[in-house]
């Protein structure tokens, strides 16, 4: 039969009739010669000869197979792999969104891959930004984060960012970020970050760890704020801060302490930018905020060590002070100095309480005294904070009063009194770096008023307009200015 059913012909089947035959080597017996490369077939043996190799068919028949499965189970690999890579790939671009939602890291060991720069923080004049950064570990010699100091850094952000989110401070809009923030070292590398996010404060620590105890060692950048300068520093909020590594997650003291800290920090350095506004009622609430965390911490009492809540209260003096609120002023300073008697500022503040009351009633010998008293009990306090500038502040002070007394006694001495109190400030501003020139400025520029006041009455006059002129160039305020404008016109008059 034919493939398609039909019968072959005759001629066909006679033609198959006695053909040459050749064993293939199994299967039916195939008419005509089969050669294939240097190998005959031959016949249904069970050996297979190779260029006079004789191997056995089964030999053969296993190398196939095993040719096979190691094709298929390289396709396999191929495809698994290619699986495994876009699975990897959708991993890791889920967790960068809840990355970006959270604003948390989602890897918790340190990694070579370099930090991506944070985007600046709006530098409006209502905005108060606060940068916290990750904090170092220097068992990762303080170049990459441990879980540890991403845990508690990451819990001091979450925990700000909750006081502030959402709210309008009296018209102060509180931005607080973290992620993308890596390592800062130093207050250099602090306030290179603050300058490049437009920060107001930046928090940034180490982590010292031995075995399972370990310590925190919180830092805080300030900017343009000298004030602040007092609660960082030694034995101020600063100190290191104990724990366990076990517990860094839960709600230990580390996180507690740590947190009280920061709002401190964020409360005062507020209530110094409202003094700035000339919002003095917010400040005040800050400050009364500031005083309450501190209090909370046992920084407010006279046995405490570490303190810091003097400064509060000399901020809230100041603050009370320039809201013409003078009763709660005086016993601000005042209770200053029951924390801390040593406190050089808080007698500067009772004496300007009392120097402000004599200006107002020239008649008040008692009140001009006290003022001199408490400046001079300033003058030699033992706790003076060099970024306060208290000598300075002292000595301008004491000239003014000089001042008054030759006036009001004729006594020429006090005028030379006067003269020998205002220059030593006048030579350390001309002798200092420009950033503490900046900040002493406008209280060279006093100092320059009452010299010249003094070179008047001592009918040195070139010198008295002088004075005035440097008074003027030196004030950013038009009071003041006003008043040396007049009296150097008033010297022109005179002839």
């Amino acid at each position: 039969m034919r493939n398609d059913g039909t019968p072959a012909s005759n001629e066909s089947l006679e033609s198959q009739a006695n053909p040459p035959q050749i064993n293939t080597g199994g299967g039916p017996v195939i008419h005509g010669s089969v050669h294939i490369g240097d190998g005959d077939f031959v016949g249904r043996d069970k050996i297979i000869y190779i260029g006079g190799l004789k191997v056995p068919k089964s030999f053969l028949i296993w190398v196939s197979v095993a040719l096979i499965v190691g094709i298929l189970l390289l396709v396999v690999a191929i495809v698994v792999n290619q699986q495994i890579r876009q699975n990897t790939d959708d991993i890791g671009r889920k967790a960068e969104s809840i990355d970006a939602k959270l604003g948390a890291p989602t890897v918790l060991v340190p990694t070579l891959t370099p930090t991506p720069t944070p985007e600046p923080m709006s530098d409006l004049p209502n905005f108060f930004n606060i940068a916290i950064t990750q904090f170092g570990d220097v068992t990762n010699s303080n170049d990459y984060p441990s879980p540890s100091s991403i845990n508690l850094s990451y819990a001091l952000f979450k925990y700000i960012n909750s006081e502030f989110d959402g709210i309008d401070d009296v018209g102060l809009e509180i931005d607080v970020v973290h992620n993308h923030i890596g390592v800062v070292k130093d207050k250099k590398e602090a306030e290179a970050l603050a300058n490049h996010l437009h920060a107001d404060l930046v928090i940034y620590g180490t982590i010292v760890t031995n075995g399972e105890m370990a310590e925190l060692y919180p830092d805080f950048w300030v900017g343009d704020h000298p004030d602040t300068e007092e609660l960082t520093g030694q034995h101020r909020l600063d100190q290191p801060i104990p724990f366990t590594t076990a517990n860094i997650t839960s709600s230990a003291t580390v996180n507690v302490n740590l947190r009280t800290r920061a709002i401190t920090l964020v409360s005062l350095t507020k209530g110094l930018v409202y003094l700035q506004q000339k919002k003095t009622e917010q400040a005040i609430l800050s400050f009364l905020h500031a005083q309450q965390q501190l209090a909370d911490l046992g920084q407010c009492s006279p046995s405490t060590t570490h303190k810091g809540c003097e400064l509060v209260y000399l901020l809230l003096g100041i603050a009370y002070s320039q809201s013409q609120n003078q009763g709660n002023a005086q016993r601000s300073f005042e209770k200053a100095l029951e924390i801390n008697p040593a406190y050089a500022r808080a007698y500067i503040g009772l004496g300007n309480i009392f120097y402000d009351q004599a200006t107002h009633d020239w008649s008040n010998v008692t009140a001009l005294a006290a003022a001199l008293d408490y400046y001079q009990k300033a003058q030699t306090a033992s706790d003076a904070p060099p970024s306060a500038y208290v000598l300075q502040k002292v000595r301008v002070s004491i000239g003014n009063i000089y001042v008054i007394y030759a006036q009001q006694t004729k006594e020429e001495r006090y005028f030379a009194l006067a003269i020998e109190s205002y220059n030593p400030v006048i030579k350390d501003y001309q002798q200092a770096q420009p950033v503490v020139r900046e900040r002493m400025r406008q209280l060279v520029a006093i100092a320059y008023f009452g010299l010249g006041a003094a070179y008047e009455r001592q009918w040195k006059i070139d010198e008295a307009k002088d004075a005035y002129a440097e008074c003027i160039k030196l004030s950013d305020d038009p009071g003041l200015q006003q008043r040396a404008q007049t009296q150097i016109e008033r010297i022109a008059a005179d002839g």
